[in-house]
């Protein structure tokens, strides 16, 4: 099938056709490039105590998710840190996107905490989290999957954990 352009017949013609089709096409391309998303850079790191630029944006990033808004300050977060809490940190396209707290250590036997009587061959993962402009991009399932390759690392043989009966989205993520 010609198109219109196919029927002018002189040099001028020709070289009309030719243009219009590049042009076209680099269209077609530029729109194509634009409308396709591209996969966001994923990225993971430790929390360390001395990173004070990354601690904030936890900080930050924690009250944002937390229920109630309260969060952890730079110094709580540091008091884990210190004690022994892995704090997880996963990055999409270099910002912070989420975090995710394991400890390996028990409290002591007069706390509340369910990890009082934390046996020897586990982890505890809790507080995890994902930014609400990132979330649905399966991040959660990489701090997971990190928190599994911790507990080999450290030669655990369980992770415990607790999940509130109303976060579907958590309890669908370790199903």
């Amino acid at each position: 099938m010609y198109s219109w352009w196919s029927l002018k017949e002189n040099r001028l013609g020709t070289l009309t056709l030719i243009l219009a089709r590049v042009i076209c096409y680099n269209l077609i391309m530029n729109s194509l490039e634009n409308n396709l998303q591209k996969e966001p850079k994923i990225s993971y790191k430790t929390l360390s105590a001395d990173d004070k630029k990354t601690l904030k944006e936890v900080a930050m990033l924690d009250k944002r998710i937390s229920d109630g808004g309260r969060g952890l300050t730079i110094r709580e977060l540091k008091k884990y840190i210190l004690q022994g809490t892995v704090v997880g940190v996963i990055y999409s396209d270099n910002q912070v996107a989420g975090l995710a707290f394991a400890s390996t250590h028990a409290e002591p036997k007069n706390s509340k905490s369910i990890r009082r009587n934390l046996p020897e061959e586990s982890i505890y993962a809790f507080a995890s989290g994902i930014d609400p402009a990132f979330r649905g991009k399966g991040l959660q399932k990489i701090l997971i999957e990190k928190r599994i390759d911790l507990a080999r690392q450290l030669n655990k043989e369980t992770i415990i954990g607790s999940v509130r009966p109303e976060n579907g989205a958590s309890i669908r993520n370790i199903e």
